[in-house]
């Protein structure tokens, strides 16, 4: 994205599986907090004046988000999860409505597994068995989130409760790290990044401020890309770094398209590092 300017974001509100109501054109912030580990990815999304058409979608059951960010007519997808909160409140002229959300909640709160596997199961069935009940509740697999050894179980196994420990569990016996990203389950070897090419970055594409170099990796703030996102691979450009690569774990973006903040916070590691 080489020019970086005239913000534009642009919300799909609605049930899954069915068509909602695609708002445009209206003042529109938000918070997100991304992570490459488990742990759920929250937003927190705030949009002026809108109609009462669009409002009756974010209090029905099951209402999903998708928010696209970019410039003028160039956005990308940069977070797609459940509404699990909703409010209304009134500012002056303006009505505000107030999205609390989570990227995979219901899928991550109702998945449930409860099977027994004997000693010498393939891994791979067990894995199987948990990828089927987050598929039931709407979570897509990435091509990353097949790629299994063709290791056994050394002992007996019972899975029994909620797929988020089970999976927590398993990876961590596979060597590798699980997430859930805008509804995809995405599964990393600790030194595989998401793959594309990397985004590059210097102060001439979005880099703001100086990159803060700490144990491991580093720390930097840029404009908001879509691109920037955990697992991805960027190359920053500064005076003191040339063309290093870093691998992203955690982003915080905020963003108003009436107002100052539209920035992606990240904390990335050396790719030699360790997740």
């Amino acid at each position: 994205m080489s020019v970086l300017f005239d913000r534009t974001a642009v919300l799909t509100l609605g049930i899954k599986g069915l068509v909602g109501a695609r708002v445009e054109g209206l003042r529109i912030s938000f918070e997100i907090d991304k992570t490459s580990t488990s742990d759920q990815n929250f937003a927190k999304i705030k949009i002026w004046n809108l109609s009462e058409e669009s409002k009756a979608y974010v209090t029905m059951k099951n209402s999903v988000v998708i928010l696209e960010v970019g410039y003028g007519p160039d956005t990308g997808e940069l977070f797609k999860g459940d509404i699990t909160k909703a409010s209304v409140q009134r500012q002056g002229p303006d009505v505000i409505t107030e999205l609390e959300c989570g990227d995979g909640h219901l899928a991550l709160k109702n998945a449930k597994l409860d099977k027994s596997y004997i000693k010498g199961t393939p891994m791979r069935v067990v894995f199987m068995d948990a990828m089927a009940a987050l598929k039931l509740e709407g979570i897509s697999i990435s091509e990353s989130g097949l790629k299994i050894k063709d290791e056994v179980l050394q002992n007996g196994f019972t899975a029994s409760g909620p797929v988020k420990g089970i999976l927590d569990n398993l990876v961590a016996k596979m060597g590798k790290k699980w997430s859930i990203q805008d509804n995809e389950f995405v599964m990393l070897d600790l030194d595989e990044d998401v793959g594309g090419e990397a985004v590059v970055l210097s102060p001439d594409s979005g880099l703001v401020g100086n990159v803060v170099q700490v144990d491991g990796g580093v720390q930097f703030k840029a404009l908001i890309q879509p691109e920037l996102k955990p697992g991805k691979l960027v190359e920053l450009w500064t005076r003191d770094i040339v063309a290093t690569p870093f691998k992203i774990v955690k982003v915080k973006y905020q963003g108003d398209t009436h107002d100052n903040p539209w920035y992606a916070n990240c904390e990335a590691i050396d790719v030699g590092g360790i997740l």
